[in-house]
């Protein structure tokens, strides 16, 4: 279980914009919450994106983080739709 969490690149984690609806939060909040509990419980990238780990938000949403064990914290580094979170 990790102690604390920080955020880096995180206008992409902000609000969502008013015509969406509060769901979209309260999932990601949810999915942070599994991350905390059992951050290795999701997939871990290969390639460009060694290192880091992806859980999948309504199928087509992708929440990017990192894990760093020795600080015993968890980045969330991007969020964004499936076909623009890979591109390099």
């Amino acid at each position: 279980m990790v102690e604390k969490e920080t955020y880096q690149n995180s206008d992409n984690l902000a609000e969502p914009k008013k015509r969406h609806s509060s769901r979209p939060v309260t999932a990601i909040k949810n999915k942070i919450k599994q991350i905390i509990e059992n951050p290795y419980r999701f997939k871990p990238l290969s390639l460009t994106m060694k290192n880091k780990w992806r859980v999948h938000i309504y199928k087509s949403f992708v929440l990017v983080y990192v894990i760093d064990e020795k600080e015993k914290i968890i980045e969330l580094l991007d969020y964004d739709h499936h076909d623009n979170i890979y591109e390099t």
